[in-house]
């Protein structure tokens, strides 16, 4: 990645386009939903987070903030692509 802004958008597509939990990515009004979950997770991916540690702070986001049932599979899943975006 070149730069912080990038990783952000770069997360922010991912989010949108894979994680997206509560089915918005084609409304169109609500491109940026996600947004503020994405700063954080790209400042995670600057650390040593794991892959494990970010799908729970994925589940965590669909349970606590949302009020989800959440999908564990789905978490991991999304996590496994954010992790690539670390050695781009």
């Amino acid at each position: 990645m070149t730069g912080t802004s990038e990783l952000v958008k770069a997360v922010k597509q991912i989010l949108l386009r894979d994680w997206d939990p509560i089915g918005v990515q084609n409304v169109a009004q609500a491109q940026d939903e996600y947004d503020v979950y994405a700063s954080p997770i790209a400042a995670m991916l600057t650390t040593r987070i794991s892959i494990d540690d970010l799908s729970k702070y994925l589940l965590d986001s669909e349970t606590r903030s949302m009020g989800l049932a959440g999908n564990r599979a789905r978490a991991v899943a999304v996590a496994h692509k954010l992790y690539g975006l670390k050695t781009l």
